[in-house]
């Protein structure tokens, strides 16, 4: 399982530069490059493939106030979502400011994409491609 800083690491060595202690507590360009981007980019990479290990489904209550027009019900989005995968039995909806407006009943049974914090439960061809993207926006900052 690899770490926050195992990952930073590989990304570092493919730009060939030196190994960090802690990517979240050393002060180098390198460590602060790295973990400024790191939400971002592992939320991106996590969104662009529907990874096993960042999927979850969940039933979701409606909210208590319908939309003002267009549909009936409104969902609002889990705190840990980051994209939708499919909703069961459900064709006509849309995503608007965090909630999903649609016309079908509660409870919504939703399979989404959701942000995985543990770098311990992360698959290791995700681990790769993560290394890879850090150090693609890093590399022209670092090299």
């Amino acid at each position: 399982m690899a770490s926050k800083t195992d990952i930073a690491n590989r990304a570092l060595s493919k730009l060939g530069e030196t190994r960090t202690s802690n990517v979240d507590t050393e002060n180098t360009k390198k460590a602060r490059v790295i973990s400024y981007m790191w939400d971002q980019v592992r939320d991106a990479v996590m969104t662009a493939y529907p990874w096993n290990f960042a999927i979850k489904r969940r039933s979701i209550a409606k909210d208590s106030t319908a939309p003002d027009w267009g549909y009936q019900n409104a969902y609002t989005l889990p705190n840990d979502f980051l994209a939708l995968l499919e909703i069961q039995n459900c064709e006509d909806y849309r995503i608007e400011s965090g909630k999903i407006l649609t016309n079908t009943g509660s409870p919504l049974k939703i399979k989404y994409i959701y942000r995985v914090e543990d770098t311990g439960n992360f698959d290791p061809l995700f681990v790769e491609v993560l290394a890879t993207r850090l150090a693609y926006e890093a590399c022209e900052e670092l090299t």
